[in-house]
């Protein structure tokens, strides 16, 4: 059985550690470099347990034999990171998002094609069961013709222990590119449908002070290929006491001719018909094992992907992107009218 070689750039997103413990503990991977350029800025998880061999990615690209590298960094230096990891040969596996600009996702994608080199990304809500549940309903026509879906993505700011580069300068690269990533990337997936056309996009400050770079509050418009449309806000407006535990944390609502379907990532799906007074619940069991982005990127690498593919990353960022800039491009807004 081969045993792939993995190394790490940037320890700077808690979803990058989640990865490593995972290959930590797996047979099958061996963890041969970890590099982080500003050591001083790690994640704290990070300078506990990790092993950093590296300050430089490009001293480790030629130093370190691997497969994968593994992009954990600030948002603003990943495309970079991913182009010159491919350009040396290895495949990447990246946290989303996978870069922050249209210009970085065409060298990666014609890179990675010429190389015939694999592209993953953590885009997760897809293959969370509950949204699994939602897809089969869908396909069985449980709602008829989708109509109409209402998206609430709203994550908690949490200014105490959100990293700070969030708020630096050309290191976010947008609310919409942040969060709006995962949605664009399920709807495909859950409904069967492409995305026709985005509406309207829109990110403007909320919680976050004008003397910092960070645009917290985004809200989208599109129409998938059927004409059914879809309204989203992606906010880092939540509570954060709870946290991530608010029932409208990836809340969807999705309706159809014949009834709706009302899910998120935590709680029982819920199915109306027109013509039943109360809904079918459906609880997905506890412990219920799930495939993850990473197992299906390395089918690919294996030689059996699934649906979810470089491709499918490529996709599914583009939009994403698209979808950034069409909010950073909107006309500014008339001034404020008392009525």
């Amino acid at each position: 059985m081969k045993k792939w070689l993995v190394a790490f750039a940037g320890f700077r997103h808690a979803h990058i550690m989640q990865l490593y413990n995972t290959l930590c503990g797996d047979p099958g991977f061996e963890i041969v470099g970890c590099c982080e350029e500003d050591r001083g800025h790690a994640l704290p998880s990070a300078v506990e347990k990790v092993a950093f061999t590296h300050d430089s990615l490009d001293v480790m690209l030629r130093e370190i034999p691997c497969d994968i590298v593994a992009i954990g960094d600030v948002y603003g230096k990943r495309g970079s990171m991913a182009i010159r990891a491919l350009k040396a040969g290895r495949h990447i596996f990246c946290d989303k998002p996978l870069c922050t600009s249209l210009a970085e996702l065409n060298e990666i994608e014609a890179v990675a094609s010429d190389r015939n080199l694999s592209v993953g990304c953590m885009f997760e809500m897809r293959f969370n069961p509950r949204f699994l549940l939602a897809k089969e309903l869908i396909a069985q026509g449980k709602i008829g013709r989708l109509c109409q879906i209402q998206i609430n993505g709203q994550h908690p700011l949490c200014r105490g222990s959100r990293p700070g580069w969030y708020f630096e300068k050309d290191r976010h690269g947008g609310t919409l590119n942040d969060i709006a990533g995962h949605a664009v990337d399920i709807l495909p997936s859950l409904t069967g449908l492409k995305i026709r056309r985005f509406i309207a996009a829109r990110e403007w400050r909320c919680l976050v002070p004008e003397n910092e770079f960070m645009t917290d509050a985004a809200q989208f418009m599109l129409e998938l290929d059927n004409g059914c449309g879809v309204v989203g806000d992606v906010s880092y407006n939540a509570f954060g006491s709870p946290g991530y535990s608010l029932h409208t944390y990836w809340r969807f609502n999705i309706w159809g001719t014949e009834g709706m379907i009302e899910l998120n990532c935590i709680g029982d799906v819920r199915l109306w018909s027109r013509d039943a007074p109360e809904p079918r619940i459906f609880t997905v069991p506890a412990g219920t094992k799930r495939r993850s982005c990473f197992e299906s990127f390395m089918a690919e690498l294996s030689g059996t992907p699934d649906e979810f593919t470089t491709k499918s990353v490529l996709e599914s960022s583009r939009l994403t992107l698209e979808l950034q800039a069409l909010a950073e491009t909107a006309p500014a807004a008339p001034p404020h009218r008392t009525f």
